[in-house]
């Protein structure tokens, strides 16, 4: 039995991988102007070369994570410390002042990525006492937001006074002979993943409890063929009376993980809600309009910036509501409750992006209501996701799925946000292609509205789909996906 200062500690590193989704998003936004002149590429192809950048992460992630599971199976530690290591070699070949080389550093730490983002939250919700699972697992949103911030406080470091624009002649001519910090600003997710890596080979030293049931059950020789089994271990004493009532067997505590079990009628239903879940966070636009606020077009040189610092600083800060909200409120609820939020916010922004000022690819923040609106709803947004849905979707993967069903889960996750973040190029091309007929925010009014639409199904799906996780053991969750009555809007297991 661990203490929960303890168990804070280990979360926090266990967690620790997930910083690099923050800065991996906002790394490209802080060197846009720069990479031209870092890697000798014409300023007008600017655009391309950050969109091949910034979409080669998450296709990795995709790919990390849909493998995870088969180093999941050797112990979640090792595969935190196999990824860890990955993140390490793909940041030092970033060093490497060449495209192709950029290209491929980003590449192996999206596939890095992908392993913790799919492996963490499993090995989060297995130390985790009940009462707790939901605390330990906002530190992954902690750690996003805390990458979010870095790339902005490096930004201080870049020679913004002599900062070029594409339209200027000579694009890369003021830089000459000035520092730019590129090969410090690819260095943090280096430290970082060398600190977890540090952590977990010295002072975390010890391996899932799942996998080590396992080798206790295969050494004893126990019959591990059921479908599912009991509750945590790392139990506190006040969480146990339900383990000592328990009467089911075998020992292990999740459902056997194999495509056997997962093709199964309870193992399907199981996946299809953890991917439908995953991947309408991406449908929603939520990384979209977060991380990019490519609708708004703000002025670039300080308002642009103030609301990204604002959003970021606001995730920090909201980590300790979105805590309580999953301690005591059912995942469902928050669930639902988000999408209807984030409905009414991007149907707000539909309306305004039609309306806002538009002047040289400059929108002053508050130059009109429309502005003033755009800017005000896109906090609520932010505000929204980060305590009702930012960690929730992790949670209830966690409680729901096994290792293999968590990586398709992932892989799907990873694959729409891959292709989700061509929209803002598709915009500008649109704008580029339709001159002054469509105007860039009319081709992004479009997108929210498409975003909008996806939250309303997002509503129904989860309202069908998704059976209540909180305060259920995985046997009466696994129970319930197994009913007859799978489309009943109404618990089927008893509290």
């Amino acid at each position: 039995m661990y203490s929960r200062g303890y168990l804070v500690c280990w979360a926090l590193v266990i967690t620790m991988g997930n910083f690099e989704l923050g800065y991996a998003n906002n790394i490209i936004n802080v060197l846009w102007d720069f990479t031209p002149c870092i890697f000798g590429f014409p300023p007008t192809r600017r655009r391309w070369i950050n969109t091949g950048a910034n979409i080669i992460f998450p296709l990795s992630a995709c790919i990390g994570g849909g493998i995870a599971w088969v180093f999941a199976r050797y112990g979640k530690r090792k595969a935190l410390i196999l990824s860890a290591s990955i993140s390490i070699l793909g940041g030092s070949i970033k060093m490497i002042r060449a495209y192709p080389a950029y290209l491929l550093g980003r590449g192996i730490m999206g596939l890095a990525f992908g392993i913790t983002n799919s492996i963490s939250p499993m090995f989060v919700s297995e130390i985790s006492p009940p009462k707790m699972r939901g605390i330990l697992m906002c530190f992954i949103a902690l750690w996003v937001n805390i990458g979010l911030l870095t790339p902005m406080f490096l930004n201080l470091k870049l020679p913004v006074f002599i900062k070029p624009f594409s339209r200027t002649p000579g694009y890369c001519n003021p830089l000459i002979g000035q520092h730019i910090i590129w090969r410090e600003m690819f260095a943090p997710p280096i430290i970082f993943a060398f600190i977890q890596l540090i952590c977990l080979l010295f002072i975390f030293k010890k391996e899932n409890p799942i996998y080590e049931e396992y080798l206790i059950s295969k050494s004893d020789s126990y019959d591990t063929s059921g479908d599912f089994g009991g509750e945590e271990s790392f139990q506190d004493e006040e969480f146990s009376t339900n383990i000592q009532q328990a009467t089911i067997s075998p020992p292990t505590r999740m459902e056997k993980d194999t495509w056997k079990v997962l093709c199964r009628r309870r193992g399907k239903r199981k996946l299809m809600a953890g991917i439908i879940l995953r991947s309408i966070i991406q449908l929603s636009g939520t990384y979209i309009v977060l991380n990019f606020a490519f609708t708004l077009r703000i002025n670039p040189n300080s308002t642009h910036w103030n609301l990204r610092l604002l959003i970021a600083v606001l995730g920090i800060f909201l980590v300790p509501v979105s805590m309580i909200l999953l301690t005591y409120c059912k995942r469902k609820k928050l669930l639902l409750i988000g999408f209807l939020i984030s409905c009414l916010c991007l149907t707000v922004l539909f309306q305004a992006s039609l309306q806002v000022s538009y002047t040289d690819y400059g929108v002053p923040m508050f130059s009109g209501i429309p502005n003033i609106l755009s800017t005000i709803f896109v906090l609520i947004f932010a505000v929204n996701f980060r305590i009702t849905l930012a960690s929730t979707f992790y949670v209830y993967c966690a409680e729901v799925l096994t290792d293999k069903g968590m990586a398709m889960a992932t892989l799907a996750h990873w694959l729409i946000n891959g292709i989700v973040l061509l929209l803002p190029t598709i915009a500008f091309r649109i704008s580029d292609l339709a001159g002054t007929y469509i105007r860039f925010h009319e081709s992004n009014a479009l997108f929210f509205f498409i975003f909008g639409g996806f939250c309303i199904a997002s509503f129904f799906l989860i309202t069908i789909a998704l059976k209540e996780t909180f305060g259920k053991t995985r046997a009466q969750i696994s129970e319930a996906f197994g009913k007859n009555n799978y489309h009943s809007f109404k618990s089927v297991i008893p509290s």
